[in-house]
């Protein structure tokens, strides 16, 4: 029987955080990677509130606030039940579905 998912630590949303919330890995077409997260940027907060990153459970989809490694902070949006519209990371020279966009 299939139950629906209804949270998520983090590191099954496809990234790893160091104990100061700084995303070490990002796992291709995971959630993480279509929120826009990428290595080396740390988590400052999650809906406006400060979490403990590593019990934190996403119930619902979220908005985080990240700071890059050059200081730069930006908000980005991830939901792990969200269709994910729009350009996709995919691997292989061929792609048969004329909706995949292959990039390198």
């Amino acid at each position: 029987m299939l139950k629906t998912v209804k949270a998520y630590r983090l590191a099954a949303l496809g990234m790893v955080l160091d104990d100061a919330g700084r995303v070490t890995t990002v796992t291709e077409n995971s959630p993480a990677l279509f929120a826009a997260l990428a290595q080396g940027d740390r988590i400052l907060s999650m809906n406006a509130a400060v979490v403990d990153l590593s019990t934190h459970e996403v119930t619902t989809p979220v908005l985080i606030l990240v700071e890059a490694p050059g200081g730069v902070t930006r908000h980005t949006y991830l939901d792990p039940w969200g269709a994910h519209e729009g350009v996709r990371p995919v691997g292989g020279a061929n792609a048969p579905n004329p909706d995949v966009v292959v990039f390198e």
